[in-house]
């Protein structure tokens, strides 16, 4: 059965899904219940989201309890480090702002990757091992942004309202730095965004937005 696919796709669901194949040495992480027969992952998920992502790697292991999780292969590098000491603490900002997390607990996943990216789904986020732009600061920022989804996610990625999920997250996270770091830190990130937002289109009536409006733009109004 072929299931069409067009643009704008972004209908959430729920999960049962089976892996077949995956080699022994490799450690399947993924958003809800995974349990290993030999060969074969199958993922439980009963949190709707846009798609189904996991991360096989050899070598992962998680540390932490509660509401906060670190899943890597090597918890003693340094940006590892950044990542515990500010997950957890932006977990406990975030949620006496907000209340408890909506998706317990939160999984977040190191890979090795030499670019610097993440993504962020319900009660998971994957991250990778190179060091942020910025610092300790920079990092603080970028796991308060991403563990912010948890409550700023709802909103269709693939439309100009894309805005009210990064934009808010971003904002967020900044006042995470701020509270965690100090304004100076606070203000350091700002003065980056202020070039970018200068240039920056509007962020509604123009369709889809890029990186000058969602993270520079849009967190300084």
């Amino acid at each position: 059965m072929a299931t069409p696919l067009v643009a704008g796709f972004s209908t959430r669901f729920t999960l049962d899904a089976t892996i077949d194949g995956l080699p022994a040495e490799l450690v399947a992480v993924a958003p809800g219940r995974v349990t290993r027969a030999g060969g074969r992952v199958s993922v439980h998920r009963t949190t709707p989201d846009i798609d189904f992502a996991f991360v096989a790697m050899k070598g992962l292991r998680v540390e932490g309890r509660g509401s906060f999780q670190l899943v890597a292969a090597d918890h003693d590098t340094p940006t590892a480090k950044l990542f515990t000491r500010h997950g957890a603490a932006a977990v406990g900002f975030l949620e006496r702002w907000f209340g408890s997390l909506p998706s317990r607990p939160v999984r977040v996943v190191v890979v090795r990757r030499e670019r610097v990216s993440g993504y962020a789904r319900r009660g998971y986020i994957v991250v990778t091992e190179s060091p942020r732009p910025g610092g300790e600061s920079g990092t603080a920022k970028f796991i308060a942004r991403e563990l912010a989804h948890a409550w700023w996610s709802p909103v269709d990625p693939n439309s100009e309202d894309r805005w009210l999920q990064e934009s808010l997250a971003e904002y967020v996270a900044l006042r995470y730095v701020e509270s965690t770091l100090g304004a100076p830190a606070r203000d350091e990130l700002l003065a980056r965004k202020r070039d970018a937002a200068a240039k920056a289109g509007p962020l509604l009536g123009a369709g889809i937005r890029g990186d000058d409006e969602l993270y520079a733009k849009g967190p300084r109004r």
